[in-house]
């Protein structure tokens, strides 16, 4: 017996307001699975809309290529937070980069190159990360560094 993907009938979400999301046929439903970002501040949230527009007006995008105040004050703060020695903030752009990036420190620390990854969860969709996916609909047979010894 296959339980299929996680969401057997299609949804077409047209609208997100906080924990609620709404179909194409009006019909709200609570979002009991959310996703990236909306986990822990909900759909249009006023205050993020707010503070999304007002950045907006003054910069709205640039990497750490350049030099932004932020991202040092941003950096700082959190490293002031982190445990013992742990003071270097390295600013990614994904999941899945932070877990291939953590993979390769592992490895080069380690010497090893066993990993461990948490069941039945979603890891991300390198080549490397996709081998720790545990979820049948974003699995694909790969060959990734981890074959490669």
């Amino acid at each position: 017996m296959s339980l299929g993907p996680p969401l057997c009938v299609r949804l077409n979400i047209v609208e997100g307001k906080m924990q609620y999301l709404f179909g194409e046929n009006g019909k709200r439903y609570l979002d009991a699975f959310a996703g990236i970002v909306t986990v822990s501040c909900g759909h249009c949230h006023p205050d993020i809309l707010n503070a999304i527009n007002e950045q907006s007006k003054l910069l709205q995008h640039a990497t750490t290529i350049y030099l932004h105040h932020a991202i040092g004050d941003f950096a700082e703060g959190l490293a002031s937070k982190m445990p013992g020695n742990l003071k270097v903030v390295y600013f990614i752009n994904s999941g899945t980069e932070a877990k291939e990036l953590a993979m390769v420190m592992a490895r080069l620390y380690s010497g090893r190159l066993g990993m461990i990854a948490l069941r039945n969860a979603y890891h991300g969709g390198s080549s490397n990360t996709i081998r720790f996916t545990a979820l049948n609909t974003w699995k694909y047979p790969t060959i990734g560094f981890l074959d490669s010894n």
